[in-house]
């Protein structure tokens, strides 16, 4: 299907500009908002260039975490297996303070792509803010660690797993 030309420049200039390496994403949200608004449901896009999942990407940037939620969840809607989606989706509901919300998230991943770190480094994160979860939390981590030690803020979640998940440190509440 042929791409309206309104909604595939503004599109591809919201695009440009989140891929730069200082990105603007104030003006990349100008640019994806007018191109969600123009493009039909049935048009197709790559998984990670979708619209959807790109503004959520902006939004995330942005702190407008509920906004990204809402995003995600359209790229999802139009492609279900699109794993970058559901591990954005997960790490907004992270911040969101919504672990348990995350968790389900992570594990859909996990569904497609039992090997996705950026999956198994947000189910740690979130088992770990979870009471009585630590010990899943670890199990999650020691994946990731042996993947990629350096993998985020691995180290630092590794310290807080082995000093039990203290309720009174914990980076987010529910």
């Amino acid at each position: 299907m042929a791409h309206d030309s309104q909604a595939w420049e503004n599109y591809r200039q919201g695009r440009e500009l989140i891929q730069k390496a200082d990105p603007d994403y104030n003006k990349a949200k100008e640019f994806l908002e007018k191109a969600v608004d123009l493009i039909t449901e049935d048009e197709i896009f790559p998984r990670t260039d979708d619209p959807h999942f790109l503004l959520g990407i902006v939004y995330e940037h942005l702190n407008m975490f509920e906004k990204a939620v809402d995003q995600y969840k359209m790229a999802i809607k139009k492609d279900e297996l699109n794993i970058a989606a559901l591990t954005g989706l997960g790490n907004n509901y992270l911040w969101m303070g919504k672990f348990n919300s995350a968790v389900e998230v992570y594990n859909k991943a996990l569904e497609i792509d039992k090997e996705d770190i950026a999956a198994h480094y947000g189910l740690a994160y979130a088992y770990s803010s979870i009471d009585s979860m630590c010990a899943q939390a670890a199990g999650e981590l020691a994946i990731v660690m042996q993947k990629d030690q350096a993998y985020g803020y691995a180290g630092q979640l590794q310290n807080f797993i082995d000093d039990g998940c203290p309720k009174s440190d914990r980076w987010c509440s529910e």
